[in-house]
């Protein structure tokens, strides 16, 4: 009788060393929800990328063009020098990008570290882009969410 009262108590207690921390839990899904509203809009501009070339060339085509700033000229012919092929690719890196991402953050919600080294190695690679790009915040944004990451390794195995 002692032996399965013991027992008992040390599957509780394993459960409760094994239970995931609510800070970790909350990383996770504000991960979550970022890495798939990206990929969404991912998709959804690799679908409608036709008719995002085909508006962008009739607004540069237009008389419209004396409302908007030289910057955004700049931006709309940029995505015209792309080229719809090489959108498609972008966008369907960014795609499989944030899918490896939300990969790494499902390792982590099981507390598996090889999921924080899968989010981190994405996202510094994301950050990069971004950096290049000039989206600093961005670049805040992630190291702030690795560190968070990084402060909770202690709880994954």
């Amino acid at each position: 009788m002692e032996s399965l009262e013991s027992k008992q108590t040390a599957d509780i207690d394993e459960v409760r060393s094994n239970k995931r921390p609510s800070f970790l839990t909350v990383l996770c899904v504000l991960s979550l929800i970022w890495e798939i509203l990206l990929s969404l809009l991912a998709l959804l501009a690799l679908c409608f990328s036709g008719f995002i070339f085909e508006a962008v060339q009739n607004f540069v085509n237009d008389d419209q063009m004396a409302k908007v700033s030289a910057e955004q000229i700049e931006a709309m012919n940029q995505l015209l020098n792309i080229g719809e092929g090489k959108f498609a690719v972008i966008m369907g890196g960014f795609m499989l990008a944030y899918g490896v991402s939300i990969f790494g953050v499902a390792k982590m919600w099981k507390q598996k570290k090889v999921g924080f080294y899968v989010y981190t190695t994405v996202n510094i690679l994301l950050m990069i882009i971004n950096i290049y790009r000039g989206g600093y915040f961005d670049a805040v944004v992630t190291i702030a969410f690795i560190a968070m990451y990084a402060a909770n390794l202690k709880h994954m195995k």
